[in-house]
């Protein structure tokens, strides 16, 4: 099988994923602590990256698509967070890298490092803030009714 359902389309998957993350946050208000919804929702997150549609030709991708890389992005680094915050229930410190290649699952976190450092993330932010505005600028441009064709005259006097 794959990874996700390939009879719904893009925009069914982002809002199945939406709504199973709205719902595990309300569990999440309910019990913080309840260690499922945050395994439930890094699948959330994870389903929600795959569903974003863009090429991987940066340097030739629509802005749309742009956004879409980096909202991927910011889904996978929120996946890893909803793991990371299981160890923080269960108590786990992180492993070493020691620990990782044995395998000793229980006695650390067994999670990978971050996929996003810091300043990618804050770069990304910054990136998607400016595309943002750039999409927003183009369908104000879009929207505007083209200029009129009308002659300067001197007016009435």
């Amino acid at each position: 099988g794959g990874l996700f359902n390939s009879n719904l389309s893009d925009q069914e998957r982002l809002d199945i994923a939406n709504g199973v993350i709205g719902l595990l946050d309300k569990a999440n208000q309910i019990d913080p602590k309840f260690r499922d919804a945050y395994i439930w929702r890094s699948m959330a997150y994870s389903q929600r990256a795959l569903a974003r549609r863009y090429s991987d030709d940066v340097e030739n991708q629509t802005l749309e698509e742009n956004l879409n890389r980096l909202l991927a992005r910011e889904d996978t680094m929120l996946a890893w967070r909803q793991q990371k915050a299981v160890c923080d229930i269960d108590q786990l410190p992180e492993c070493t890298e020691e620990q990782l290649k044995a395998g000793e699952a229980g006695s650390c976190c067994m999670m990978p490092p971050p996929p996003l450092t810091t300043e990618e993330v804050a770069a990304d932010a910054e990136l998607k803030r400016e595309i943002e505005q750039q999409i927003r600028d183009a369908e104000g441009d879009a929207n505007q009714p083209p200029p009129s064709k009308k002659k300067k005259g001197k007016g009435k006097r």
